[in-house]
């Protein structure tokens, strides 16, 4: 009678709690230290550490089958391992560590002043010297100037938009977007030009 009361109670333990944890996926696949990572699978709320390829990271659980992470300082590119009492989960694929250079990370600031009847300011910093394009697009993606378009060093310039096209004339009032291309890093942040 016992072993049948406890067949039963197994029987009706969800079966998360019967298997190992597994993990689906990860979203971002790649970020620098201290990146919030957004982790799925199953049986993740019974998880006792989580490891960006071997380095402990700190996690909160937000469901059974939803974790978020924070890349550890000391990571390096590797698989996800998720640690369990019944069990562990390792990724299939790596997360890709991105460290960023002596300049920090490769940014587009927002635009200053915005919105703007004059003069915007272009402000970005690049984390390593390479080629790098600045390009103003109007709301339909049409090309509208190049701002920057070549090689140049790492740390923080700026390109001043006279709000004229290619051509000099100048640009209608509308919503102008910037695109910066730097390496493998795409970027883009908008701006208002008033009539």
């Amino acid at each position: 009678m016992r072993l049948m009361a406890a067949l039963l109670a197994l029987a009706l333990l969800p079966a998360s709690v019967l298997a190992a944890p597994s993990i689906v996926g990860f979203t971002p696949p790649d970020g620098a230290p201290g990146t919030l990572v957004k982790i799925v699978g199953r049986g993740l709320d019974r998880l006792e550490s989580l490891t960006f390829n071997g380095v402990e990271a700190d996690f909160r659980v937000v469901s059974e089958t939803h974790i978020k992470a924070i890349v550890p300082g000391d990571a390096t590119t590797g698989p996800i391992r998720a640690i369990a009492s019944d069990g562990e989960a390792v990724t299939g694929f790596a997360f890709v560590v991105r460290l960023p250079g002596p300049e920090g990370p490769t940014r587009l600031a927002a635009p200053m002043p915005n919105p703007s009847r004059a003069e915007v300011i272009w402000s970005f910093t690049l984390s390593r010297a390479g080629a790098a394009r600045l390009v103003i697009h109007d709301a339909q993606g049409r090309r509208v100037r190049v701002l920057a378009d070549g090689l140049l060093p790492a740390g923080r310039h700026e390109r001043r938009w006279d709000g004229r096209d290619a051509s000099g004339r100048p640009a209608p009032a509308g919503v102008y977007v910037a695109r910066l291309e730097a390496g493998s890093v795409r970027l883009a942040a908008s701006c208002t030009r008033l009539p």
